[in-house]
């Protein structure tokens, strides 16, 4: 008891408080302030995209579409959600920029960072039609990557893991199993689960409850339904997208090195769209 007494206030309460004070105290600043970040964003990607390189050059595979890197991030899909994340913006800042960021994403090796990048691509430049063009060319990307057996494999495990943690969602489906550290345990007892769930939503539902991530689901849609006028709002909501559906099928946003960046897009293009407020900019 002590422990899970422990956990709770060091990973959950401190957490929230770290990420709502955090976002209220980055929606003081200015919006020129927020468009410097596109620097940053460019060092980020460019310095991983070296270091991804480097070791797809280690790896020695027979052919590019084995390698599996990581960058800086620390894991492949860490990786892919970078080049996701800044590729709209990056692009409408330079070509080559998003050349670079699309080269994470085939480093990384994931086909979820695939789908997150037509659905970002989609967001901020849609053609008519958007979501038909949007399952068509996820359909052929993930027809094409599935071409492997051990693809089909991992697709049969998460298919599995989700499968049973739906099951074992509804035995508590207004307040969720919690969030201890020893939350997920009970999934074992409705069958197959993988060491982690890999899809934040449907986590959500399971340690929060259904009301709590239709609530979440709610804001996310009426924050992004409407597009800003600026350039960079419109690209930070095709970001915001990529990375959210990307989260429908892996495991991003309990990590703070993607939560902390997705943070401060948010609250970016809450600045973008009300540029009045910050008329000193």
């Amino acid at each position: 008891e002590h422990f899970l007494e422990t956990a709770w206030l060091a990973d959950g309460a401190t957490l929230v408080f770290a990420l709502t004070w955090g976002a209220w105290a980055l929606r003081q600043l200015p919006v020129a302030w927020f468009r410097r970040l596109r620097w940053v964003g460019a060092g980020v990607v460019l310095v991983n995209l070296v270091v991804a390189l480097g070791q797809a050059q280690t790896q020695g595979v027979a052919s590019w579409r084995s390698v599996t890197c990581t960058g800086l991030m620390g894991m492949d899909r860490f990786l892919g959600a970078t080049g996701v994340g800044w590729f709209p913006m990056l692009a409408a800042w330079s070509p080559w920029l998003g050349a670079a960021s699309i080269g994470l994403v085939v480093l990384s090796g994931k086909l979820v960072a695939w789908v997150g990048l037509i659905v970002a691509w989609m967001v901020w430049r849609p053609p008519p039609r958007p979501w038909r063009w949007t399952i068509g060319l996820a359909g052929l990307v993930a027809a094409w990557h599935l071409t492997t057996g051990s693809r089909m494999a991992q697709i049969e495990q998460r298919l599995l893991t989700w499968l049973h943690t739906g099951f074992a969602s509804l035995a508590h489906p207004v307040v969720g199993w919690g969030f201890g550290p020893f939350s997920e345990a009970p999934i074992s007892d409705y069958g197959y689960h993988l060491p982690s769930i890999h899809a934040d939503w449907l986590s959500l539902a399971y340690h929060a409850g259904w009301p709590v991530c239709l609530g979440v689901g709610w804001l996310v849609w009426r924050t992004l339904h409407q597009a800003p006028r600026s350039q960079e709002g419109r690209a930070l909501r095709a970001a915001l997208a990529g990375v959210l559906v990307m989260a429908c099928g892996q495991s991003l946003l309990g990590h703070a090195r993607i939560v902390g960046i997705l943070v401060v897009w948010w609250v970016w293009l809450l600045a973008e769209k009300e540029p009045e407020l910050h008329a000193h900019a």
